[in-house]
This record gives structure tokens, sequence and C-alpha cells, in this order.
């Protein structure tokens, strides 16, 4: 199974988990924007499990936690989940996928005690296509994601563009390349959000143990629209079971 690194922690990419087997990751990262506006800390728990031949379910579940000079503004709890279909598989073993997934923010908990409803409830939808292969420098894979993104509130549509590239040059460790892009479709309401940017994200894995893998990653905001550009740096464990 070759997991790929996502903005929110980690994923299988157009892999379907075997039945019966799963994976699981945790994570923690700091994100700051480059005018210094803004920073916080957040956490991530990810999930999903093969619970039918060709089918992964999954969710996550995400915090995030203004510091330093946002430190006054609200945490927040999101939760997640998404069903990944594969639709076929090439012959080099290449699969390519569907898949759709629903996120709810479940607001401020910190502050007030208690989950309250966020207005920006989302679908997503996506297709996915991965390929592994052999090259001189190691065993090599690369996972493309096209997606559209629905937000059910205020905030503008979106389409996802990612892309991942991997290599793995010694036993036990993982070098990853990946693009994240996401373009607003300028349909939001007067308060909600509609942005584009693109992010850059490299990264190492070095396997710990045999079952588990800590993986460390610099995401970096390279070009926006209507953002504030920003840097996250995350470490994150994965394992399987």
């Amino acid at each position: 199974m070759l997991c790929v690194l996502s903005a929110g922690g980690a994923a299988a990419g157009a892999w379907t988990q075997p039945q019966g087997a799963g994976f699981l990751s945790y994570g923690a990262n700091y994100y700051a924007t480059g005018s210094g506006g803004y920073e916080e800390v957040a956490s991530a728990l990810y999930a999903e499990y093969g619970a039918f031949e060709a089918v992964t379910l999954g969710g996550a579940l995400e915090t995030s936690y203004p510091v330093g000079v946002s430190s006054g503004q609200e945490s927040d709890l999101t939760m997640s989940g998404f069903a990944r279909f594969r639709l076929r598989e090439g012959a080099q073993g290449d699969p390519f996928s569907a898949q759709i997934g629903v996120t709810l923010p479940l607001g401020d908990v910190v502050d007030t005690g208690q989950a309250q409803l966020d207005r920006e409830r989302d679908i997503d939808l996506r297709l996915l296509y991965g390929r592994g292969f052999g090259t001189d420098w190691g065993d090599a894979f690369i996972d493309a994601q096209a997606g559209l993104r629905l937000r059910l509130e205020d905030s503008a549509d979106e389409i996802r563009l990612d892309l991942t590239a991997g290599l793995r040059p010694a036993p036990g460790w993982l070098l990853m390349a990946q693009a994240f892009g996401t373009l607003g479709l300028r349909n939001a309401d007067p308060f909600g959000d509609d942005f584009d940017v693109l992010k850059l994200a490299p990264s190492v894995g070095w396997q710990i143990t045999e079952d588990a893998t800590m993986v460390l990653g610099v995401e970096r905001e390279v070009a926006g629209r209507n953002i504030d550009l920003g840097t996250r740096v995350k470490l994150s464990v994965w394992t399987t079971f």
C-alpha cells in the first residue's frame, strides 16, 4: 500500500485498502502567514479501512488552535468522512478510483466547552489515478487527483488539483514532492471566502518500527488570490493495521 501525505494528514491516494486492512495516522503542525498576521498549531487524526474489495471508508478529526498574535481567535474542530471506490485497475496495477467525501466543521469547542455548528459544510467529489514503478534510484509512485469541492453555505465552490510523486531511495525511507492547487469558482455570497492558492510540499518519511513511519514535511503557499500566503511545518506518524 502506497500512502501519500495530504493537506490534512495522510491518505492512500488512488489505492484502496485490502479488505479487512487499515491505515491510521496522527499528526501535528504549525502554520504562520508570511505577513505575521496569523499563526496556529493544529492536529489531525486520520483513518481508513478496507470495508469491501475495492471499497475503502475513512475519516478524519482535525483541530486548530490560534496562537501568538492570533491567540484571541476561536479554535476549531472539524470532522470529515469519505468513501473511495476503485473503478478499474490497469495492467501495471495502476488504480483509477472515485471518491466522495463530506466535511462538517463543528465550530469552537475550546472557548465554549461545546461544539457549535459552523457555516462551512462541504461535499468533495474527486477522481484519482495512481501508478507505482521501479527506477534506478528505488521504487517510485505518482498519484494525481482532480476534484470539485461544493461549499454548501457562503463560500465559493472550488476545483482541486493535487499531484504527488514519491520515491523509496533506501529501505525504510520515503521522499515525496507534492503540489496542491485550489481554484475558487467566484460564486461566493458576500460574506463567503473566494480564493485561489498553490501549495508546494516536500516531505521525508523514516520507518521507525515494522509498522510505523514518521513523516516530516513543509507546505509552502507559493501563489494565490485573496489569501495571505503562509508556511506549514508538519510532523506525523503513520501505521497500518
